[in-house]
């Protein structure tokens, strides 16, 4: 991406944050958290499993949060998707 300012043409480096991953409950569709990479702010689902990927970060087995239901799933790597910041 360039920013174009002046006459000027810079490089503008993509701004780079902490962002929790997980899976949805099999039982109560709630987000189970799962972990956190530093991401780009904008980036897709795809990039995320690329990136744990690219860590080798390996399913693991994850416990809902949700009092009421408890279960255990396994979250894989190419199935995980981003949380909501604030979310519940």
């Amino acid at each position: 991406m360039e920013n174009l300012t002046a006459g000027k043409s810079e490089m503008v480096k993509p701004m780079l944050r902490m962002r929790t991953f997980g899976i949805s409950c099999p039982e109560c569709r709630q987000f189970v958290p799962s972990g956190a990479v530093e991401i780009q702010e904008t980036a897709a689902p795809s990039e995320l499993h690329s990136k744990l990927r690219e860590l080798g970060w390996q399913a693991q087995i994850v416990t809902c949060e949700n009092l009421e239901c408890g279960s255990k799933t396994i979250c894989q790597p190419d199935k995980t998707f981003f949380g909501v910041p604030g979310g519940a």
